[in-house]
């Protein structure tokens, strides 16, 4: 975390950097422009004066000092205005943007910097904004740029704000949504384009991801929807006010969920609803490794992460999912599996190592591979390239780090095979099959023990 927030601050850093030198390059621009202009006035000042004298008119001499000053020094004067204008703090004239941003959200607000700026276009610069009686959020800056011919009329009308750097919360999630939903929707301040950059969504437990953001409305300039793009990640979320609560719908690509155990969606998708507590997911689906997955499920953080559901994997491609778990087990083929789950731990990215899993699952068109079951019954020894199978079957359990898989039940053409297994943290593999092979000449039987790690397993 302390990696990414560092990379974060470096990206804020870079992108204030570029807008200060943008802004920069626009006052020099706009600075040379006027010094254009001023020697063009001093010009034509110039060639009038020679023409009046040439004429034969006798100036008012007592007016000219009077006419250099306005010609030469109101300009000048005029020019630093408008560099000061960007680096004074106006903060002192801030009480009736205060009004009217407590007005539109209900709340308290308290603008400790303000500024205005002329480019690259007229806006407001406020900083160091706090909101609510207790002060207790804070957002960094707003950018907002005014209509200026509705200045002074009673509807005012914005062409776009900009917030920058809001911090939310699972628990004020709804209270900040509700702010935008009244700033979208306000008789007295029309607004053209809201949007927002650096938001952080934090969850208690979760940690925090960095978006950016803007608020889509409908036809008649209601809050429709607030739409967030993961900076970090290819991450979106759409978020909608719902009865009180709040509406979620996440899409993300090429994506690794943070309480899956390491695994990597090629795409994903979730509906659900969120309070200030929990999100239930009514649906939930991706592709990855080759298949799909289906879910339903609850996260709550009241206390600590808890989670809960049922899920179903299809066709998933064995080799690449274990590589991704970082597991040594060498089996090969398409697993199906259908599972119910529930976890709780002190931390959301300790769920998957805490979850209770239980299940059935199905192996087709698999092998195990660097032992060999056949070969062992026939001759007593167990080396060999792989055991193929049709079809492997059971049921898994998974507690504190072990799996247990039972009723296991191997096919192949020539073998069966049934037996029970467990599997360790420390990778230690122990249990007992019993298998029958038939072969040309005869029938063979065998009761055999499993031990060793995992790559390693050994017949007894």
């Amino acid at each position: 975390m302390a990696k990414e927030e560092a990379k974060r601050k470096a990206q804020e850093e870079k992108e204030l950097r570029r807008q200060t030198e943008a802004e920069a390059r626009a006052q020099a621009k706009e600075v040379a422009r006027l010094k254009a202009e001023q020697k063009a006035v001093e010009k034509a000042q110039s060639r009038a004066e020679k023409e009046f004298m040439r004429a034969g008119v006798k100036p008012v001499r007592w007016l000219l000092p009077f006419a250099r000053v306005f010609f030469v020094y109101t300009p000048l004067v005029l020019l630093l205005a408008l560099g000061l204008m960007h680096f004074v703090n106006l903060g002192m004239l801030a009480g009736p943007v205060e009004k009217i941003a407590s007005a539109v959200i209900g709340e308290p607000v308290t603008v400790r910097n303000l500024r205005v700026s002329l480019f690259p276009h007229a806006h407001l610069a406020l900083s160091d904004i706090t909101v609510g009686a207790d002060k207790d959020i804070g957002i960094r800056s707003v950018q907002v740029v005014p209509e200026l011919s509705t200045l002074f009329d009673e509807e005012k009308n914005l062409k776009s704000i900009e917030i920058i750097e809001l911090k939310v919360d699972a628990a004020s999630l709804r209270r900040q949504m509700q702010w935008l939903e009244t700033l979208a929707d306000n008789d007295d301040l029309k607004i053209g384009q809201i949007t927002l950059k650096g938001l952080t969504l934090s969850v208690p437990g979760f940690g925090a991801m960095v978006f950016d953001g803007n608020v889509e409305r409908s036809a008649v300039g209601a809050l429709s929807r607030l739409e967030l793009s993961g900076v970090e990640q290819n991450l979106t979320l759409e978020l909608l006010q719902q009865n009180g609560n709040c509406r979620v719908i996440l899409r993300a690509g090429n994506w690794q969920m943070p309480v899956a155990g390491g695994l990597r969606f090629d795409n994903f998708s979730a509906v659900g609803i969120a309070d200030s507590n929990q999100v239930r997911f009514s649906s939930m689906e991706g592709e990855l490794y080759g298949g799909s997955f289906k879910a339903t499920g609850v996260l709550a953080w009241s206390a600590q992460p808890v989670a809960s559901g049922n899920f179903e994997l299809e066709q998933i491609r064995l080799p690449a999912a274990l590589s991704a778990m970082k597991s040594s087990a060498a089996v090969d083929g398409i697993l199906n599996v259908t599972a119910t789950f529930t976890s709780q731990a002190d931390e959301g990215q300790g769920l998957a190592e805490a979850a209770e899993i239980d299940g059935s699952f199905q192996v087709r068109d698999g092998r195990f591979n660097g032992i060999d079951l056949a070969n062992h019954m026939v001759s007593g020894s167990a080396s060999g390239n792989a055991t193929r199978f049709d079809r492997l079957s059971g049921k898994l359990q998974f507690r504190q780090g072990v799996y247990q898989y039972r009723q296991l039940v191997l096919e192949a053409p020539q073998l069966k095979a049934r037996g029970n297994l467990d599997v360790q943290p420390n990778q230690d593999v122990s249990g007992s099959i019993s298998a029958e092979l038939a072969i040309p000449s005869r029938r063979i039987k065998s009761n055999l023990a499993v031990e060793g790690k995992i790559g390693n397993v050994r017949l007894k």
